[in-house]
C-alpha cells in the first residue's frame, strides 16, 4: 500500500489550465504566475511588476552561457500556435537588446529583438551558433516608444513580425526552420520555451525592457 498525503492548495493555485486553452498575461497581479519559468536559479531580484508593467534590467548575462540570464520564459505547447508581445526599450548600444525568444538551450535559439545597428534602430533575428550568435535578418526601423514582437509555430518551420503599432504585422523573416529547436537536432527532452528576454551582451549596461502584456495562443 502505498502512502498518502493530503495536502491543501489555495484555489486560484489549484487550477489548471487546458493545453490548448490560450494564456494572457497583462502583468497585473503582484507575483509572476506559475506558469512562468527561469534559466537556472536567479541570484538576485533583476526583474518587478509594478502597474500592469514587468520590468526586466538589461544585464551581461546571455543565454548561450551557463548562469541565470534575464529571462522569463513559457513553454511551447503548441505545433501550430502564436506568441505575440508588447515592450518598451530604447537601446543606446548595439550590444543591448530586448524582444522574444524561442529558446531549446544554450546553443538552439532563435531571438527576435530590437537593438542598435550603425547608431540606427533596427529589428534582428538571431540564430545561435557555437560561440553565440550570427544575424539571420535584419531590418532598420523609426524609433518608437513601443514595438510588438511575434513567434508564430506551423510545424517544421516558425514565422518572425514584428509592428510598431501593434495592428500592422511586418515579416522579418519567414519558414525558419523549426528543426534546429528540436530534440533530433538539439538534444536533450525540454522542448521548446518561448522568453521575455533582455541582455548587454556581455556587458554592463543600466537599461531595461518593460514588457506590456504577453499572449500566447493555439491555432490547431
Amino acid at each position: 500500500m502505498k502512502d498518502r498525503y493530503q495536502i491543501t492548495l489555495n484555489k486560484s493555485l489549484a487550477h489548471v489550465q487546458s493545453v490548448n486553452a490560450d494564456f494572457i498575461d497583462e502583468f497585473n497581479a503582484d507575483t509572476l504566475a506559475f506558469d512562468w519559468l527561469f534559466l537556472r536559479t536567479p541570484k538576485e531580484k533583476w526583474y518587478s511588476l509594478l502597474n500592469g508593467e514587468l520590468t526586466i534590467k538589461t544585464r551581461p548575462e546571455t543565454t548561450s552561457g551557463t548562469s541565470n540570464p534575464s529571462f522569463i520564459g513559457y513553454r511551447q505547447k503548441h505545433l501550430f500556435g502564436q506568441v505575440t508581445t508588447n515592450l518598451s526599450f530604447k537601446p543606446v548600444s548595439e550590444n543591448e537588446k530586448a524582444g522574444l525568444i524561442a529558446l531549446q538551450n544554450e546553443m538552439h535559439y532563435y531571438y527576435l529583438c530590437k537593438s542598435l545597428k550603425d547608431n540606427t534602430p533596427v529589428v534582428q533575428l538571431l540564430k545561435s551558433t557555437e560561440n553565440g550568435t550570427e544575424e539571420i535578418a535584419f531590418t532598420s526601423i523609426k524609433e518608437s516608444d513601443k514595438i510588438s514582437f511575434k513567434i508564430e509555430a506551423k510545424g517544421t518551420y516558425y514565422n518572425f513580425y514584428y509592428s510598431i503599432n501593434n495592428t500592422d504585422w511586418q515579416v522579418l523573416n519567414k519558414n525558419v526552420d523549426a528543426r534546429f529547436l528540436s530534440t533530433k537536432q538539439a538534444g536533450g527532452f525540454v522542448g521548446t520555451i518561448y522568453g521575455m528576454y533582455t541582455t548587454s551582451s556581455g556587458n554592463k549596461s543600466k537599461n531595461k525592457a518593460v514588457y506590456h502584456w504577453f499572449k500566447n495562443k493555439n491555432i490547431n
